[in-house]
C-alpha cells in the first residue's frame, strides 16, 4: 500500500468503484403527494470504504467460525491456523467498525423513532465483539494448548458470536432500509417535497 490523503483516497476509490459499477443505488421512492419517483444515486468510493470498515470484519469473523469448525471436523492444522489469523483480523477490524458506529451515532441526525433500534444495534455489536475478543484472548493466553472442554466452550462462544453477527446485521439493515438511518432530515424533507 501507499499513503494517500483522504480526498485523493476517495477520488481513487470513486474511479475504481465506478469502473466496476459499485455504489449505484437505483430506487423507487414514495413522495409525500402520493407519486412514485425513481432516483439513482452514486457513491462508489463511499460504498467501498463502508464495505472495508463495516462488512469485511464481520465476514472475517463469520469465516473464522467456519474455519474453526472445519479444523475440528477434518483435524487439519492449516484450518486451525487460518481460524486464528482471521479471528485476529476480524476482532481488530470489528472494533474499528464499532468505534466508527459509535461516532456515527453522535453525528447522525435521528429522532426517537429509531433511537431504541440504534441502541439495540450498538448493544448487540458490543456483546458480539466482546465474545470474539474473549475467544481470541483465551486462545492467545493458552497458546493454543486447549483441552477438549476448553475447545468445546470456545466453539460454543464462537457460535454464539456467529449468531450475534447475523442478528446485529439484521438490525443494521432495518436501520438503513426501513428507517433511513444516516440520511439527514433535510435530505428526507427535500425528497418528500420533490
Amino acid at each position: 500500500g501507499r499513503k494517500a490523503a483522504p480526498v485523493a483516497l476517495v477520488t481513487a476509490l470513486n474511479r475504481l468503484g465506478a469502473a466496476h459499477g459499485i455504489g449505484i443505488v437505483d430506487c423507487v421512492e414514495n413522495r409525500l403527494v402520493g407519486m412514485k419517483s425513481r432516483g439513482v444515486y452514486e457513491t462508489p468510493g463511499g460504498t467501498l470504504l463502508h464495505a472495508a470498515l463495516n462488512d469485511l470484519p464481520a465476514a472475517l469473523l463469520l469465516v473464522t467460525v467456519l474455519f474453526d469448525f472445519g479444523a475440528w471436523i477434518t483435524k487439519r492444522q492449516s484450518l486451525s491456523a487460518a481460524a486464528l489469523w482471521t479471528l485476529w483480523a476480524g476482532v481488530v477490524g470489528g472494533w474499528a467498525a464499532v468505534v466508527a458506529g459509535l461516532q456515527a451515532e453522535d453525528a447522525i441526525d435521528h429522532g426517537e423513532a429509531i433511537h431504541e433500534l440504534m441502541e439495540a444495534h450498538e448493544t448487540q455489536a458490543l456483546v458480539t465483539m466482546g465474545v470474539f475478543t474473549a475467544v481470541l484472548a483465551y486462545k492467545l493466553f493458552r497458546r493454543a494448548n486447549l483441552s477438549r472442554v476448553e475447545e468445546l466452550a470456545l466453539r460454543g462462544m464462537s457460535l454464539f458470536g456467529f449468531v450475534g453477527i447475523l442478528w446485529t446485521g439484521s438490525v443494521g439493515g432495518k436501520l438503513a432500509f426501513e428507517h433511513a438511518a444516516g440520511v439527514t432530515t433535510a435530505t428526507l424533507h427535500r425528497e418528500m417535497q420533490d
